[in-house]
């Protein structure tokens, strides 16, 4: 997209101060021939123009001596007022011209003179006079000559045109990468085309038939069924089969008669999504094999006839997508597919639709390297080295590691190799449960003190894991229920059920209220006190609902239904007219559809 917005600007000529529409971003999408970008964008971008006395310029670009010099030449050749209503760029060209500046910069504002809509003969001869005196060596000559190339052919020049592109041609030196484009020139000249057009197009140069060509641009660009600028009576089938072997989806504007077997083929051949919808009758191995192959078919082999199934189909469609196992006969399947499918998917049933004799430690090790659980490798197949590589790909597959083969460096993986893993302490033996791996496990992730061991259970521990999480307070021994940790634990969570009674200050219960409103439910009703409701109803307005009667007042209750009106339920009757006209609540109108 594009972001424009005023900025104040001060005339280095007149010194004039002024505010100008300027682009701050854009988006380019591509060029047009004539190498204009086109996007989300104001092209060229916007130039600052004096409005006292016409000057053109950009911040910075002149500097005092040429402001100066520009003075002269403008009291003897003021091309402000002999040439007006002319666009910005082209008054800066004429600027840098009088100053005698860089050819290529004035080439440049030339072109963007042109691009602001000036398209003229007079503007065309003055850039296609400076394009002249480029030098070869200068690293823009080609390019100028490709700008010189598709203005002449725009303004109907076209012999001229023909004859440059024809020098280029025969030029040695003409970069290969141009080449495209200047066959797309040679096509749209012969055609006295004299339209703009897109570089993207020069894609389009191997189709001979201008009709081809407008059909497949208009698809590229996404208008799907926008065909109607080509006449019906030069859709023929050659006009067909060439279009749908570039948009595959395009063969259901097809009229029947014209279907047939070469067109089908085409079809899957650019779009293997249309596999389902070709007749059975026109089925067969090739264009089956065509539709597996192509990018786009990695889930069409469920369409394929068994008949059609061969090893080489079922290679290709495994290989795109491994769920295309569960499509292969069983007879077909092989140890070598198994095991592409295991590495190119993540199917959770993938282990349901392998034989069981073919089963390998190897296809076990691929798949659980692609995210698969171990809990869906056969316990005979989980080896070390398997379980191992499991529990680095995910802690969690500690659980379905058997008892005899977790080790203590597996545990330690399982527990603090990334954030949150310290949770599968759970599944640690209690051997193995180490200070070390439990202040690990913790540290990654608070709630893991459920399953600490009570000898390990520190003050320091316990301090780490509330504050990773309040939650973890539920876990610590009442003995080490300190007022501070609890007001540790508040601060993290504002949860007020797993503290102590006696650490339940005042203070603890505002902080828990201000962090969770639903906390005021767990507040005895004689300690509920204005200030305590109030912070509890603007954090959640549900709160009202916990709020002793008497505290209810008109300002409290405000609060609550002026940010939740269903909240207007818990409002004591004699107050709710009141509240409900200060929220702006109104009876809902009935309206007539």
């Amino acid at each position: 997209m594009s972001t424009m917005g005023e900025v104040s600007y001060k005339c280095p000529y007149c010194g004039k101060e002024f505010d100008y529409e300027t682009q701050f971003s854009y988006t380019i999408f591509g060029k047009m021939l004539d190498f204009r970008p086109y996007g989300a964008a104001c092209v060229p971008t916007p130039v600052p123009k004096c409005p006292e006395c016409g000057f053109v310029f950009f911040e910075n670009s002149f500097s005092e001596n040429e402001i100066n010099k520009l003075k002269e030449k403008i009291k003897t050749d003021d091309i402000f007022k002999t040439e007006p209503d002319m666009p910005n760029y082209y008054y800066l060209a004429r600027e840098f011209e009088l100053l005698d500046r860089n050819i290529d910069d004035i080439i440049h504002y030339y072109q963007c003179a042109i691009w602001q809509g000036c398209f003229t003969e007079k503007l065309s001869n003055i850039l296609f006079s400076y394009i002249d005196k480029v030098d070869i060596n200068n690293k823009n000559y080609y390019p100028y000559k490709l700008i010189q190339i598709d203005l002449l052919r725009r303004m109907s020049r076209f012999d001229m045109a023909a004859d440059l592109i024809t020098t280029l041609k025969n030029d040695s030196a003409f970069p290969k990468n141009y080449g495209k484009l200047l066959d797309y020139q040679l096509i749209l000249t012969e055609q006295k085309d004299t339209d703009e057009h897109e570089m993207s197009e020069t894609q389009l140069v191997k189709y001979k038939n201008p009709h081809v060509r407008m059909a497949i641009a208009n698809l590229d660009e996404e208008r799907w069924y926008d065909l109607s600028k080509i006449p019906d009576e030069v859709k023929t089938e050659d006009f067909w089969l060439e279009v749908v072997s570039v948009h595959g989806q395009v063969f259901r504007q097809v009229p029947e008669k014209m279907k047939n077997y070469k067109m089908y083929l085409a079809v899957v051949k650019a779009d293997g999504l249309s596999l389902e919808n070709i007749p059975r009758k026109f089925l067969t191995e090739k264009i089956c094999l065509a539709a597996i192959k192509n990018e786009k078919g990695d889930h069409r082999l469920k369409f394929v006839p068994d008949e059609f199934k061969t090893p080489e189909i079922c290679l290709n469609a495994v290989k795109k997508n491994g769920t295309n196992l569960r499509y292969v006969p069983e007879e077909l399947k092989t140890s070598e597919m198994c095991l592409i499918a295991a590495k190119e998917s993540n199917y959770s049933l993938l282990f349901d639709i392998i034989p069981k004799h073919l089963l390998t430690p190897e296809i076990c090790l691929e798949a659980v390297k692609n995210n698969f659980s171990l809990s869906v490798v056969p316990p005979k197949l989980r080896t070390p080295e398997l379980c191992l590589i499991a529990v680095r790909e995910h802690g969690s597959n500690l659980e379905d590691v058997p008892e005899d083969l977790k080790t203590p460096q597996m545990c330690q993986i399982a527990v603090q190799k990334y954030v949150s893993w310290g949770y599968n302490l759970r599944y640690v033996p209690e051997k193995f449960k180490t200070k070390k791996i439990c202040h690990d496990a913790v540290q990654n992730f608070g709630l893991a003190l459920e399953h600490v061991p009570e000898e390990f259970k520190t003050p320091e521990l316990c301090l780490a894991a509330v504050q990773k999480c309040g939650l973890a307070l539920e876990y610590v021994p009442e003995k080490l229920k300190t007022p501070e940790l609890c007001l540790i634990a508040d601060q993290y969570d504002g949860n007020l059920l797993n503290m102590p009674r006696e650490s339940k200050t005042q203070k603890i219960r505002l902080l828990a209220v201000q962090k969770q409103g639903g906390s005021l439910f767990f507040v005895p009703e004689e300690l509920k006190t204005p200030e305590l409701c109030l912070a509890a109803v603007q954090n959640d307005p549900w709160a009202l609902n916990a709020v002793p009667e008497e505290l209810k007042t008109p300002e409290l209750c405000l609060a609550a239904v002026q940010n939740e009106r269903l909240c207007l339920e818990f409002v004591p009757k004699k107050l709710k007219t009141l509240i409900r006209n200060g929220a702006g609540i109104c009876a809902p109108k009935i309206q007539n559809v």
